[in-house]
């Protein structure tokens, strides 16, 4: 198991200058790879403060080589992204935004070629009438999206064609700020890079029927960390057309 890591992406991105806060995930597009990710994988990023898409290369661990995609457009007054993931079946694009008062969140597909953003609906939870913050979204190789609503504590799984989430079960931590979830496609785990209201710092996998969260790192090193698996998914997996 590798992945990538990493707190920001410091770069200058077209037309922009200055700090740049990067939220990126594996960026795989279209069929399914049958072979192992290559020493530089694709990857996908949002930029927290100037709302741009870019995309990069991975090379021994780091980001480099980022190359303006374009401004997200298309959003819903007020939102802020929160969370990205692509399909690694079809290659389809999420984005989970939060916003208004109370906190709402809403599922955008987005167009990787452009940034353009088109509304799903809103990810809807438990928290719904107090507000509800999906902090992180991630896809896995059947297609199931999962959602940590850090409103509740609390792992969902997330209907990618109306937004619609139901809940499984909480994690067990007080979580806040930025966290980083991801699956690692060779095996099905997700994996949860999470901060938790002391600042304190986790890294562990989710349980998917439970929801619980077991503890691999904490603290080593400390930071408010995202993170990105470059496996593929197994080679019998049925791509899209329906073939293996």
């Amino acid at each position: 198991m590798h992945a990538w890591s990493g707190d920001t992406v410091d770069n200058t991105v077209a037309n922009t200058t200055g700090y740049h806060q990067y939220r990126f995930c594996a960026g795989y597009r279209g069929p399914v790879r049958r072979t192992n990710a290559t020493s530089e994988q694709p990857v996908y990023l949002y930029d927290r403060v100037f709302r741009h898409a870019v995309t990069g290369r991975n090379n021994t661990g780091k980001i480099v080589r980022t190359r303006f995609i374009g401004p997200l457009t298309g959003w819903t007054s007020g939102d802020k992204a929160t969370g990205l993931s692509i399909d690694p079946l079809s290659g389809e694009a999420y984005l989970s935004a939060t916003g208004g008062t109370p906190k709402t969140s809403r599922l955008y597909s987005i167009n990787l070629a452009t940034g353009a953003l088109s509304l799903i609906g809103p990810m809807t939870a438990l928290t719904d009438s107090t507000g509800t913050i999906f902090i992180e979204i991630a896809i896995n190789c059947e297609g199931q999206m999962f959602g940590h609503n850090i409103s509740d504590d609390a792992l969902y799984s997330i209907d990618p064609v109306t937004g619609a989430g139901t809940f499984i079960g909480t994690h067990g931590f007080d979580a806040n700020y930025a966290q980083g979830m991801d699956f690692d496609n060779s095996d099905g785990t997700l994996y949860g890079f999470m901060t938790t209201i002391d600042t304190s710092s986790r890294f562990g996998s989710f349980n998917l029927s439970t929801g619980a969260f077991t503890t691999l790192v904490h603290d080593n090193p400390s930071g408010e960390y995202e993170g990105a698996f470059p496996a593929a998914c197994p080679s019998d997996t049925i791509f899209a057309n329906g073939f293996d």
